[in-house]
């Protein structure tokens, strides 16, 4: 008979409240074995069910534990739960156990023979270690059923390739499955729902998520695990605002003005010789001078200025945490070994952060659990210094004796003799009688298979990736000085899928950098990096200070890359794609451009690769226009030049003083003319050059050429 949820769900409180009087029993009192009382999952005798516990001296220990718990449970009816934990009671409300299979809602005479078991070995942990902690054994699913906290792991591989790395699967959980903390962060909760109705409603708490990754994980090959710890306030509520912004999420491209940009950074090595610099002699006196007059200058400001309000001290100014070292986390192990793991690492699932266990940021370890198995840590030491071989009997204390537990290493001739006296043999040995004691049993009880359906997302959900945030599918993280949102292919009009806004306060309020990026669009726009003025802050309509923008190939004109300035434009193209083979354009303005009125051209620049007539310049300078008036329109301006100049490579087949290598054309001047310079010989200092000029006279327009040739042998050019 499963109890049903509303019956379960009114004593939650109250067996929060009363379930550490099981876990406060002292050494010396007798241990009750499985079946002389009926417990919840949580270790509180149920009421009415209880049995009087052995060992315990005197009835009137018996009567008072009884008369706590009662009252126990009256304070914890009058308590208001939080708003997570109504939510998360709703919403195990709203299912209806008829719609999902049995297992959810019944056990089987395999499973009870495993609760029965872990409630065995549960009381046998408390008496043992009064003083540690409440561990996560037997919590209740959606339907109000106790189950084994390792069966609710549902190994699985999905039908998507994308989610077969573990970088894939960790930013997926973090993306996919909205985070909500602990409803108590000090107390383990009462109710773990399966993976699938937790990928169904797209919302869960730590323990959650990680049951999810971890299944996805273990399903695609990996060592994964469950890991039950604390952690500290900011890893609990996966606040990421003190955290720089990660490289990856702005393609892990270079850096401008402390934001991520596309093209290499300044700290890239440099090839070739580089000459050094002398260095600076100073003199140890007027360094000294220097230094007592600075630190009485920061005497004098530190007295005037009694509070400084740096960006360093706004950060370091947060109140200490009451409950640290208290708040209960969740993430996942990843051990080395299996696909090509080279060591172990912590996956955070509410941030999909990975890290070294070595360089981790949690405080410290209760259990770890798998599909197969749940281990205790039994380490006294650091989480950074734990050791994570499981078939380590003395670091971890396993649920299940498995057959198939490796037998600890062999002591080396020094540690196994008599005489060392620091119990090293004595370990060892224990070790060894256990471990024959697994091997040689007659009956090991197994782990029954997974009660949750194979886990499964819909195509939709998958495309659409993130969770509703305020009615719109999204997710937002909130950097230092920076904010990331994140939204859904083809959710939005104009293709956005991810907006990276970077602040210059810690505030966020003052935004200098704008970056957009895109998919799927038909003009191929990639990304979009907006730049604006630091200290203003970003309204509609308001210009900006630099716009940068990134194509994908296939556009029609070969555009690759296009920078905006108030006072030019600049085009980049794939010039292997350009008829004319044209790699850049660069356009300048005589004064700022203005959304409403023509560019006032002052120059274009263009630069060409592989050209048909070994062009790779061109330039056209435009006539000067009055500030004060309009300029005409951009075809106009370029019909009217005042200079154009064209550069030419070497053509070898071609003698030297013959070859053209600039020519350029006065329109401008008056009278007009043309300049030709060709290439230099070899072994000639001097160019041959050319030069055109039309005069007009009253029979007509009269034709003047004069020539410079470096040759003075050479005959005359036609």
């Amino acid at each position: 008979f499963a109890p049903s949820f509303d019956s379960c769900l009114s004593r939650e409180t109250a067996d929060r409240s009363a379930g550490s009087i099981g876990s406060s029993q002292k050494g010396g009192e007798g241990m009750a074995t499985a079946g002389e009382e009926m417990v919840d999952g949580e270790g509180a005798p149920v009421p009415g069910e209880g049995a009087p516990v052995e060992g315990v001296e005197g009835g009137e220990q018996q009567v008072g534990e009884a008369e706590a718990a009662a009252a126990a449970a009256e304070a914890a009816e009058e308590e208001i739960p939080s708003q997570a934990e109504v939510a998360k009671i709703s919403r195990m409300q709203s299912i209806d156990p008829q719609d999902l299979p049995m297992t959810y809602s019944t056990n089987s005479e395999e499973e009870k023979l495993v609760l029965e078991y872990v409630e065995n070995f549960r009381r046998q942990f408390v008496q043992l270690y009064p003083e540690r902690k409440e561990l996560l054994l037997c919590p209740r699913n959606e339907c109000g059923v106790e189950k084994f906290i390792c069966t609710s792991i549902r190994p699985t591989q999905l039908e998507y390739n994308e989610l077969y790395d573990l970088q894939a699967c960790a930013t997926f959980v973090a993306e996919h499955i909205q985070y909500e903390a602990l409803a108590d962060p000090v107390v383990l909760p009462m109710y773990v729902p399966s993976p699938t109705s937790v990928l169904q409603w797209q919302i869960g708490d730590c323990i959650d998520k990680s049951i999810v990754l971890a299944s996805l994980l273990i399903g695609v090959g990996y060592d994964a695990y469950v890991v039950i710890g604390y952690a500290d306030q900011t890893t609990c509520l996966a606040d990421e605002t003190k955290s720089e912004l990660p490289a990856a999420n702005a393609n892990g491209k270079g850096m401008r003005n402390g934001s991520v940009r596309e093209g290499g950074g300044d700290d890239e090595k440099k090839e070739g010789y580089e000459v050094k610099q002398r260095p600076v002699l100073d003199s140890n006196f007027v360094m000294t001078q220097d230094k007592l007059v600075r630190l009485d200058e920061e005497m004098v400001r530190k007295e005037l200025t009694p509070a400084d309000n740096d960006g360093n001290n706004e950060e370091d100014a947060a109140a200490e945490d009451p409950l640290n070292g208290l708040r209960i986390h969740c993430w996942v192990l990843v051990r080395a070994g299996k696909r090509e793991m080279a060591e172990d690492i912590f996956v955070e699932a509410s941030t999909g952060n990975t890290c070294p266990t070595d360089e981790s940021p949690y405080l410290g370890i209760e259990a770890v659990f798998n599909h197969k198995n749940y281990w205790v840590d039994m380490q006294q030491c650091p989480v950074k210094k734990m050791r994570f071989a499981l078939d380590d009997f003395q670091s971890w204390e396993f649920v299940f004796m498995e057959s198939t537990v490796a037998a600890p290493k062999a002591q080396n001739d020094e540690d196994t003799k008599p005489e060392g006296g620091d119990g090293q043999q004595a370990d060892s040995t224990v070790a060894m009688q256990g471990t024959e004691e697994i091997r040689e049993s007659d009956h090991v009880l197994d782990l029954p298979p997974s009660w949750v359906e194979r886990l499964f997302i819909d195509r939709a959900l998958f495309l659409q990736r993130y969770a509703k945030e305020n009615d719109e599918v999204k997710k937002t993280k909130d950097y230092r000085k920076s904010r990331v949102e994140l939204f859904a292919e083809n959710s939005l009009k104009h293709g956005m899928v991810q907006r990276i806004t970077v602040f210059s306060d810690l505030a966020r309020t003052n935004a200098v950098e704008v970056q957009e990026v895109f998919a799927n669009r038909k003009d191929k726009l990639r990304k979009r990096v907006r730049y604006y003025k630091p200290g203003t802050q970003i309204q509609i309509g308001q210009p900006e200070s630099l716009i940068q923008e990134y194509f994908d190939p296939g556009r029609p004109d070969a555009l690759m890359e296009l920078v905006e300035m108030p006072d030019g434009r600049e085009f980049t193209f794939y010039h292997m794609a350009t008829l004319d083979g044209m790699v850049k354009r660069i356009e300048t303005f005589t004064r700022n451009r203005a959304p409403t009125k023509n560019f006032a051209m002052h120059k274009v620049i263009e630069t060409f690769e592989g050209h048909e007539q070994r062009l790779n310049y061109r330039s056209i300078t435009f006539e000067p226009i009055d500030p004060n008036t309009d300029a005409p329109q951009v075809k106009l301006q370029i019909e009217h030049p005042r200079k154009m100049t064209h550069k030419f490579d070497r053509n070898p087949e071609v003698e030297a003083d013959k070859d053209l290598r600039k020519r350029t054309f006065f329109t401008g001047l008056r009278p007009p003319k043309i300049h030709l310079v060709f290439h230099y010989g070899q072994d000639r200092i001097t160019a041959a050059t050319r030069t055109y000029t039309t005069e007009k006279t009253i029979n007509g327009d009269n034709f003047i050429m004069s020539e410079y040739v470096v040759d003075p042998f050479a005959k005359p050019m036609k």
